[in-house]
């Protein structure tokens, strides 16, 4: 069984946060590897949604099997959050994290664990997402906008993150 990562499934993975008011949104850009060679058993994720300043959202797609999975969030090597979540049919065995009560313009590393506790997506610098500082000095939005990329590496992608944008938008055909 070919095990998708958020690294493998997204090339290359560009994490990003844009502060529109009150709200803030978490957009991933990237482009997308060939969708034709994932199968329906196939472990996919994970893979961060909405980051807000105090909450943000994971997923992680397990396989075909109905389990338990439980989410660390770490700040600083210190566990400061457990959450449970399933993994189960009626859903497309995606087990979603909702994580509340973070602090505002925190990194956050998070690993997953199986029933048995074995960890099976380690806490590291992959795997790590910051919430948004409602309060910066800098009100400014650095944003991107994409269009048209393939599946093949692209020097854009690393000069938007020289360039520190807040966030990105994919048009078209990404």
């Amino acid at each position: 069984m070919h095990h998708l990562t958020s690294q493998s499934l997204l090339k290359p993975c560009l994490s990003t946060v844009i502060n529109c008011g009150a709200t803030v949104l978490l957009l991933i850009g990237a482009a997308l590897t060939d969708l034709h060679s994932i199968h329906a058993g196939e472990v996919v994720g994970p893979i961060v949604g909405t980051v807000e300043s105090t909450t943000a959202h994971v997923l992680y797609r397990p396989g075909t099997a109905e389990s338990k999975w439980q989410l660390s969030v770490l700040t600083d090597g210190r566990v400061v959050q457990r959450i449970t979540a399933l993994s189960q049919s009626e859903h497309d065995y995606v087990a979603k994290f909702a994580v509340n009560h973070l602090k505002p313009g925190t990194q956050y590393r998070y690993q997953i664990e199986d029933e048995s506790g074995r960890v099976v997506v380690p806490a590291d610098e992959q795997h790590s997402f910051t919430t948004a500082n409602p309060a910066r000095a800098n009100s400014r939005a650095s944003v991107s906008f994409v269009s048209c990329v393939d599946i093949e590496p692209n020097a854009i992608w690393q000069e938007m993150a020289n360039l520190d944008v807040d966030g990105v938008f994919l048009m078209g055909d990404t």
